[in-house]
């Protein structure tokens, strides 16, 4: 399966908190390429569950340089872009801190995340439908 990426409409309600949303199924090819992640001034919560075992919520901090990283075959993430100046309010503590830098949620917010993370699990294991076609990544 080749990768699917796709950027998700932000419900009216988030607009406020969120800047954009994502959603990614990486391909389950044996040898997956490089991806890069320009520099950003906003900080993400990112779910990544990889095909092998549960997921887990970050917090990625802004970064200030381009990363490149490899990544399993089955990756699947949700990555939601933090408006400037809400990282504090929505995480209970500054963003600044992790500049170039990522933390699981749980370090912050301790066993609370746990269904959250498994209702996003949920999600990860429906596959990534096209938009209009039902499945993960749509309106619920």
């Amino acid at each position: 399966m080749a990768d699917r990426q796709r950027a998700l409409p932000v419900a009216a309600d988030l607009l406020p908190w969120i800047a954009g949303i994502g959603m990614a199924e990486l391909g389950t090819a044996e040898v997956a390429p490089a991806l890069t992640t320009a520099p950003d001034t906003a900080a993400s919560l990112v779910y990544r569950a990889e095909a092998s075992g549960p997921g887990e919520l970050m917090v990625l901090g802004p970064r200030t340089k381009a990363a490149y990283f490899t990544r399993d075959p089955g990756t699947w993430c949700l990555s939601l872009s933090i408006r400037p100046g809400r990282g504090q309010l929505l995480f209970g503590r500054s963003v600044r801190v992790l500049t170039d830098r990522a933390v699981p949620l749980r370090a912050w917010w301790g066993g609370s995340v746990d269904d959250l993370v498994a209702d996003l699990a949920g999600l990860a294991a429906e596959p990534l439908a096209e938009p209009g076609t039902g499945g993960a990544g749509q309106a619920r």
